[in-house]
Formats: C-alpha cells, structure tokens, sequence
C-alpha cells in the first residue's frame, strides 16, 4: 500500500520518497516491472538499508560481505500504533543477526496520530525490552500517516512520542518522513531545527544524489540520514525481496562513529623504536649461520675425499 492516508489496520514500512497521489502511485506500478538496481559507486557517503519483514528473511551473511560500497549501518523495522498484531514478524532476528554482524543498528516506529501515543510507547518499548538492548544508533519514529487527523494532532502526536521515549530510556530519537508529508500534514514547530531528521527524497533508476528536500526551517545539518531510494536490488544485498531501500549518512565517517557509537577497532601497535638496529643484528646473525653452515660442508666434503683415498 501507500502511506500517507491509512486509518485502517495496514502494516506500514518505511516508504516516504514520493506522496500517496495518482501519478506516484502508476510510478509504483511501473517500477514492479522495472530492474532493481545495485548502491552507487560514485556517492561518497556512507552506505546503509532500512529492512522490514517486507524484505522477506534476510541473507546477513550476504549483507556483510556485499561491496563496494561496504553496508555499514541497518535500519530495522520494530512495529506501529499500540497492537502487538502489528510486530515486525523479522525484527527480533534481524535486530540479533545484524548484532551478530557487527553493523550498527537503529530501529523505526510507525506512528499511529490517530491513537493515544503512550500505549504506543509503552508497546514499542517492550519490544524494545524483548530485543535485549537498544541499539546503536537512534530511535525513528516514522511519520508518514495522517489517519484524518490535524496538521496540530500529527505534530503533536509526534513531539509526544519522541520526549517519552528519550525521558524512559535515555535514548537519542528522530523523525523519518518526507518533505511532502511535512508539508501538508505537518505544523513546523520551533523544535524541528533541533530534531534529527531522516528524510526520503528518491529517484527510481538510480539513487539520489542529495542533499534530500527539507521541511519547513529544518537546516541541513539536522538531516543525519538520507533515504536515496526505494528500489535497490534486494537479492543482490542479501534480500528475499526484488527491492530494497538504500540510505546515505549526511556527515563524515568522524560524526558516523560517534553517532553510531561504532567501536573501531584498535590501531596497530608502533613499530620497535630500534628496529634498525635489530633487523640489522637479525641480518648479521643469518650471515654468520650461513658461513657456520658453508664450513660445515667443507668439511663434511674433505672427510668424504680422504676416505675414498
């Protein structure tokens, strides 16, 4: 389905690159038939993909081992509004695999505006709980439903989920939408500036670019992820699915380690300060063993001819 306008019980994923109209849909239509493509070469950002159970059971080992470019974090699908009926049905194993990996973890959240927020809360915290530990990276909380509501209820909705969601668990959290959706569904609020944002501007033959098409006065330093597009080549990344999203970190592999609080692995150590001084006594002390083993020989050769005589 298409987000934007649900207000019954679908399963949303991440998918805020074009708006729910007429024309995008026949895009969508068209694009079932069209050839997945593989992450750009050329884009000098960091590679990531947003996986749901929409992705089918993924091939981690495939994942891991996928480059160039190197897949180096995964955002994972928990659920929505306040039903356990809506549970990502891969979350648990594809949070405990990409672990296993070693690649950086975020999770996102469906809002439901339509319902109270803190049994949505309350609900995705115990998955969050079951999952055994939060993650490396953020929460998001997936804005791209308005159910009918107001712009003033959306946003709302939205402020109250992220401020009892950090107060609970201590926990960094952002919004991941569109522009679009921001636009017609959205009241800007003088808490966007400060919020971290990942924003979905695609192109359907190729990934975008960037930067991403940014909501009313949210600066682009606040944009941490970039949704590039929708159709990359799922198999080819480890994927049950034809299709998959690929991401890009908007800052330098510097502000990446930090965010994600990657655990780089530790620096070789410096080489000996005497290290010239050993190789060459190394080098004298195979010199002398040789000239040791070369007399050896002569002898051995000399004993040999005097018995012959």
């Amino acid at each position: 389905m298409l987000p934007g306008n649900s207000t019954r019980g679908e399963n949303i994923f991440a998918n805020a690159g074009f708006p729910p109209n007429l024309v995008n849909q026949l895009r969508r239509w068209v694009s079932a038939f069209a050839s997945p493509f593989p992450p750009s070469t050329t884009d000098s950002r960091i590679l990531g993909v947003d996986i749901s159970q929409f992705n089918g059971v993924m091939n981690f080992e495939k994942l891991a081992a996928y480059k160039p470019p190197k897949i180096e974090f995964i955002l994972v699908r928990s659920g929505q509004s306040s039903s356990a009926g809506f549970d990502d049905t891969q979350f648990l194993r594809n949070w405990q695999k990409a672990k296993s990996f070693n690649i950086p973890r975020s999770t996102y959240y469906v809002l439901y505006p339509s319902v109270d927020v803190e049994p949505q809360v309350t609900h995705f915290l115990s998955l969050m709980e079951e999952a055994g530990d939060l993650g490396e990276g953020p929460f998001w909380l997936d804005v791209e439903l308005h159910q009918g509501q107001s712009k003033k209820r959306v946003t709302d909705a939205t402020f109250e989920w992220l401020t009892l969601v950090t107060e609970r668990t201590g926990h960094r959290a952002g919004i991941y939408t569109g522009k679009w959706f921001t636009d017609q569904f959205m009241e800007p609020r003088d808490w966007w500036p400060e919020t971290d944002w990942w924003l979905a501007t695609w192109l359907q033959s190729r990934e975008h670019p960037g930067p991403p098409r940014l909501p009313q006065t949210v600066p682009l330093s606040a944009c941490k992820i970039h949704q590039t597009t929708s159709f990359g080549d799922g198999k080819l990344v480890g994927a049950e699915s034809a299709q998959i999203d690929f991401n890009r970190w908007m800052g330098t592999r510097e502000e990446f380690i930090a965010y994600f609080n990657v655990e780089e692995p530790p620096p070789p150590p410096p080489p000996p300060q005497d290290l010239e001084k050993r190789v060459a006594a190394n080098e004298a002390a195979i010199a002398d063993l040789t000239r040791r083993v070369e007399k050896l020989e002569q002898g051995e050769g000399t004993q040999a001819a005097e018995a012959s005589e």
